[in-house]
């Protein structure tokens, strides 16, 4: 081993640790017999390290052998193409709720007389995603530091039978779930206290405009943590700052409802 590490500094070859997986070789014992090692390893000169930039290796399982693969990609960590569709990448996070300086970036965006609502909502992704980015790009990188020591964790020493047994009991409690639940079925629907037609009183208050009190009360039963749309906003973006938005949220609820109406009766 020892003239192993020689040849490695002589020839100034680098180890390319893989991201994903760890461990090459198993000895496919049971209990405190098992044994992990990292004994295949990937090398290059320093050189030509340097020449990609985006070099990867990926420990990639193997059902046959005792010893997994390990698995170059000269591209592996390029970041991807930018989308068409630029809002398809931004999605409002409900932590940077409370965020003051989040709040005021919303305001002077809102505040603009030039832009409608729908232009305001649309160009929410574009003042908001690059502070996001400066902001939280670095709480990200420490997430993913973590995540890999968890899977670094998980990947360590084990045993089989442990594992086989918690595989066992989760499959059994799966389906003695399944056929134990039981689901109260009522097939008697009363159907006495429903009026056999509509009758015009009923039919006006069908058609009639909403009132502000009404779409109001329609936002505050809005999950803020349903997921967003395209334009990357959930329902916490608007009850974050509904003293900003509520009177363009109701102008534009207004205008879509009316144009509905005439469409419906066009039709």
């Amino acid at each position: 081993m020892e003239a192993f590490k020689e040849v490695l500094e002589e020839l100034t070859l680098v180890d390319i640790k893989p991201t994903r997986g760890w461990f090459t070789w198993i000895n496919n014992r049971d209990g405190n017999a098992l044994v992990k090692e990292r004994l295949d390893r990937l090398v290059m000169s320093s050189n030509s390290a340097s020449i990609f930039p985006f070099i990867d290796a990926v420990v990639v399982r193997q059902t046959k052998s005792d010893h997994d693969t390990v698995l170059l990609d000269t591209l592996g960590k390029k970041p991807k193409e930018k989308r068409r569709d630029p809002r398809l990448a931004f999605r409002y996070n409900v932590c940077w709720a409370k965020d003051k300086r989040e709040k005021e970036i919303i305001k002077n965006k809102w505040c603009r007389k030039d832009e409608n609502t729908l232009e305001k909502i649309d160009g929410m992704h574009e003042i908001l995603g690059p502070w996001q980015f400066k902001k939280y790009n670095k709480m990200k990188a420490q997430i993913s530091v973590l995540a890999e020591h968890i899977d670094r964790i998980i990947d360590g020493p084990t045993t089989l039978f442990d594992m086989n047994n918690r595989i066992f009991q989760i499959a059994g409690d799966y389906f003695q779930n399944l056929f134990t639940s039981s689901i109260d079925y009522n097939d008697e629907v009363e159907m006495n206290y429903i009026s056999m037609c509509v009758d015009q009183g009923i039919n006006n208050m069908l058609v009639k405009d909403f009132t502000d009190e009404e779409i109001l009360a329609a936002f505050n039963r809005m999950d803020p943590r349903k997921a967003p749309g395209i334009d990357g906003l959930s329902g916490v973006f608007f009850r974050e700052n509904w003293k900003v938005v509520v009177k363009d949220i109701l102008n534009f609820c207004h205008d879509f409802f009316k144009r509905l109406k005439r469409f419906c009766l066009y039709k």
